[in-house]
């Protein structure tokens, strides 16, 4: 996210560490190989990239598909727009993931030069202009992505990341 123009303080990023340590702790993984702070978390991340496969045919196909159905997700049907904002897709994801796999991902080529500064400009500028002229930004393939990670907030389709306050489900609060 921070490649992408987020900006968290130290009690945001601490706290963001604390919630997927506890996520790994509840999906089993032992706490002798659990991470305990973000540059442990970091240095496991690398070390499982070594030691990760080259993708299959499903992955490829899985992330291609994505990728080229994100458009219809947030409603944009005109066929040269779903082009249009699919290549800006695969450019950011090319950027953020890096050329090695996604040319393993078989991602169309291109330049990830300047892709994620200026992606990150645009989110300034975007933000400046709500501020000044609110609801008056033009629809384009910045505000069109921003729609996609709207679009997967859980929490305006009712579905949360609240938790249990009990082990036991029939002894829970309602969350």
């Amino acid at each position: 996210m921070k490649n992408l123009g987020a900006e968290f303080n130290n009690e945001e990023r601490k706290s963001f560490m604390e919630v997927w340590r506890f996520s790994g702790y509840l999906m089993g993984i032992p706490e002798t190989i659990l991470f305990r702070d973000e540059q442990d978390a970091l240095q496991l991340f690398e070390t499982g990239l070594m030691c990760e496969p080259p993708p299959e045919t499903e992955s490829v196909v899985m992330a291609n598909s994505l990728i080229n159905s994100a458009p219809l997700v947030i409603g944009i049907e005109k066929p040269a727009a779903r082009r249009n904002l699919a290549k800006y897709l695969f450019s950011i994801s090319r950027a953020l993931i890096g050329n090695p796999l996604a040319d393993r991902l078989m991602y169309p080529a291109g330049s990830t030069f300047g892709v994620l500064a200026w992606f990150r400009m645009q989110e300034r500028y975007h933000r400046i202009m709500e501020k000044i002229l609110p609801g008056r930004t033009q629809d384009n393939n910045f505000t069109r992505f921003t729609s996609l990670l709207e679009a997967s907030a859980f929490d305006e389709a009712g579905i949360s990341y609240r938790l249990p306050d009990h082990v036991y489900a029939e002894e829970s609060g309602k969350w």
